[in-house]
């Protein structure tokens, strides 16, 4: 029983590295937070006295908070000295500007993937594993039902699905969420030649992308913003790409002709179509499936595994079973709206 190299504890605000005095991804402002990326459940650290973070994710989350104030970028080719410690960061895929921080200490190198997802995408970096002595990795999908299909095959069945919809004269209304998920359908539907309308949620992050580099064809006019058509047409004559809190709104209710499907990994579970009132899923998730995570471990060749957000305790109890020293982190869910999860 080796133990890890470098402590990992929960503290009030969440996961906090005791040596470095720095939490990672707080709940709240802290004295000093390294943020992952910009999703609500994870950037609530965004007004901490110091917020350390990829250019990318500092940008989103200025677009969503306004200005921050105690942004320190880490450039991907950059390392931070932090009280005898050296941070740098790297790509963990998930979606545009999420970060795996790296630290290196005198006893070894600590990794803590955040949300993460193993290989390319077209509107992210590519996430990889990285050797390390400890690692610290999301589990959000880490039960063994959570098997998702071949990524281009569900892109490509979902495009098939809206074409369809679009040729019988109705509207397909695509649930998925405003931050990472919006942005990749976007991307595959516009490519495909297919008009894109974005509820405001999702339109905004769509102009940040673009504005860091990342096109979606809001110039083309191929995407629009939602609040500039709805009262053009009856027939939107596009898909039409929203969160999964607007359904049941009078936005959905109030037309007639929307058929709805639902984009998420957790779409693997059929009560989540259901209440949506959406006709079907597909299964494309921004986080690693449970075979992701298992080799994103054995990849790290890490010593010793902590196990945080989704499902720690089982997934360390699986790892564990396979000889892997692991301990579960338990953090407190944060309902952060639509983007919570994914």
């Amino acid at each position: 029983m080796s133990g890890p190299t470098l402590p990992l504890e929960v503290r009030p605000g969440g996961l906090h590295l005791p040596g470095l005095e720095l939490f990672l991804d707080p709940e709240r402002a802290v004295p000093a937070a390294f943020v992952s990326h910009a999703h609500g459940d994870h950037g609530g650290g965004w007004g901490s006295g110091v917020v350390y973070g990829s250019r990318e994710t500092l940008a989103l989350l200025e677009a969503r908070h306004g200005a921050i104030v105690g942004a320190r970028v880490i450039d991907w080719d950059e390392k931070v000295d932090v009280r005898g410690a050296q941070l740098s960061i790297a790509p963990a895929g998930h979606i545009l500007g999420a970060a795996q921080l790296v630290v290196e200490h005198a006893r070894g190198r600590f990794v803590y993937t955040g949300d993460y997802r193993t290989g390319p995408g077209a509107t992210h970096a590519e996430g990889a594993p990285i050797e390390c002595d400890t690692l610290a990795i999301e589990s959000t999908f880490g039960l063994p039902m959570f098997s998702f299909p071949d990524r281009e095959e569900t892109m490509a069945a979902l495009v098939a699905w809206c074409r369809g919809v679009l040729e019988a004269g109705d509207t397909p209304v695509v649930y998925a969420y405003a931050l990472g998920k919006s942005q990749a359908l976007a991307h595959a539907l516009v490519a495909a030649g297919l008009p894109v309308i974005a509820h405001g949620a999702a339109f905004k992050i769509c102009q940040a992308y673009e504005a860091l580099g990342v096109p979606l064809g809001i110039a083309s006019g191929a995407l629009r913003a939602y609040a500039e058509e709805k009262k053009k047409k009856k027939v939107l004559g596009a898909v039409l790409l929203t969160p999964p809190r607007t359904a049941g709104t009078p936005m959905i209710k109030g037309r007639k002709g929307f058929r709805a499907a639902y984009v998420s990994g957790w779409s693997l579970i059929d009560a989540s179509i259901e209440r949506l009132r959406a006709e079907i899923g597909f299964a494309l998730s921004d986080h690693a499936d449970f075979d992701d995570l298992l080799e994103t471990v054995r990849g790290s060749r890490a010593r010793f595994v902590y196990a945080t957000h989704g499902e720690p305790t089982v997934f360390s109890r699986i790892l564990r079973e396979q000889g892997i020293e692991s301990e579960p982190r338990e953090v407190r869910a944060i309902d952060a709206a639509e983007d919570a999860v994914e």
